[in-house]
């Protein structure tokens, strides 16, 4: 097949890596079609002077300017993307012969990629990849359910009725687009872990997973930095996640200066965002030790491997992929409970799960799980096991079929 991705953003037109998931796994999935014999063209913003195939990818780009709007663009770049400009030219020479088209966003340019579509005859997959909640929370409107209710039949009303088809990367965001009115056939396919998000072969049960006999040790990349105040005895405590209100990262901050144990605590948040400074001061008020900046794929994986638990505190999550990269590395996560949060779908335990935005809550479910080390140790291969059935192999040849099912029909 020759599949073209409409997204905002999806070269490297910002400076620095990103932590945008949207355009993570929009990366991921189409990597992984190339390597099952797909053709992968992408629409993006981006220097149009590197118009064609990446030599290193596979992908054939066909770059759109990006589009400049008072607040929305600045806001875009915090978030670690951009609008892109609707240009028919570049978009009618994407799509001629495509098979399909999988838009992500639902921006300018990518309605205008669907308009074309409908005129070349291209089928679309729409996805849904961005909650409400994530504007609104941002936009200071967490406490006024109205707000939410109006994007949602806004996005409804102005993009995603023109298509009968919508990817949905959890059970959860279908629920919601059913609530808020949404009619199209919804396809529900998580967006899958990449095969590099494993645990040391020595925490998983061989027995009970062949795939796991196949792994390769990995080379510990990283590690959470020592200093003159660490100690052997230490705990190591990992986040990971854009920094962000409705990603509720001071909740963890919270927690852990309520710990019995906070003075064993080491907790490292990895992520960039718009919080930066204020959790640095949040944490240096509370006499916590906080390891806080992004890191690249390797470097958390290794870290995943080393961390006594991953806190997954969001409020908002589509579908809480960090989470589940997590526990394929086999840590043991403790999640928020959060109704618009689609993450606790992966706990295995209610000793799992805590109530969102109680931090006393969190600490008790931290000081429990850190004085029973048994248990983690028997609870961890259970959570690498769950997350096999998500891998990103599996996601896209799942897509692959929703895919043929939409061109067939």
């Amino acid at each position: 097949m020759i599949v073209c991705i409409a997204i905002d953003l999806m070269d490297q037109l910002l400076s620095g890596a990103t932590n945008n998931g949207t355009l993570i796994s929009a990366r991921r999935f189409a990597h992984q079609l190339i390597e099952d014999g797909h053709q992968v063209r992408v629409v993006c913003a981006g220097d149009p002077s590197r118009d064609g195939t990446d030599s290193a990818s596979g992908i054939s780009y066909y770059h759109v300017p990006e589009f400049h709007i008072p607040l929305i663009s600045w806001l875009a770049h915090r978030q670690g993307t951009a609008i892109a400009r609707p240009a028919e030219t570049v978009i009618r020479r994407a799509l001629t012969g495509a098979d399909i088209l999988h838009i992500y966003e639902a921006w300018p340019m990518e309605a205008a990629c669907g308009r074309i579509a409908a005129e070349l005859k291209v089928p679309v997959l729409a996805a849904f990849h961005i909650q409400p909640e994530n504007i609104t929370y941002n936009l200071g409107l967490r406490h006024w359910p109205e707000a939410v209710s109006l994007a949602y039949a806004a996005m409804r009303r102005l993009f995603y009725q023109k298509y009968q088809h919508i990817h949905c990367p959890s059970q959860m965001i279908a629920d919601e687009l059913r609530r808020h009115g949404f009619k199209a056939q919804l396809h529900v396919v998580s967006n899958g872990v990449p095969a590099a998000f494993r645990p040391l072969p020595q925490e998983l049960d061989l027995a009970a997973s062949k795939k796991a006999a196949s792994l390769t040790p990995p080379v510990p990349l990283a590690s959470f930095e020592n200093s003159a105040q660490d100690s052997p005895n230490d705990f190591r405590l990992l986040c990971v996640g854009r920094l962000a209100p409705e990603k509720s990262q001071h909740t963890v901050l919270e927690a852990i200066a309520l710990s019995q144990h906070r003075e064993q605590i080491k907790l490292l948040i990895a992520g960039r965002g718009p919080l930066e400074k204020k959790l640095r001061r949040q944490a240096e008020r509370l006499g916590l030790r906080l390891e806080l900046g992004y890191r690249e794929q390797d470097e958390l994986v290794s870290l995943m491997q080393q961390a006594d638990l991953y806190l997954h505190p969001a409020l908002v999550d589509i579908e809480g992929l960090s989470c589940l990269e997590a526990c394929a590395c086999a840590a043991l996560p403790l999640i928020s409970d959060s109704p618009l949060s689609a993450s606790s779908q992966f706990a295995l335990t209610e000793s799992s799960v805590f109530r969102h935005d109680q931090p006393a809550d969190l600490a008790a479910k931290i000081d429990f799980w850190l004085e029973h080390p048994r248990l983690r140790t028997s609870w961890r291969p259970r959570y690498a096991r769950l997350a096999i059935d998500y891998s990103l192999r599996e996601s896209v040849h799942r897509i692959e079929g929703v895919y043929q099912g939409i061109i067939a029909g």
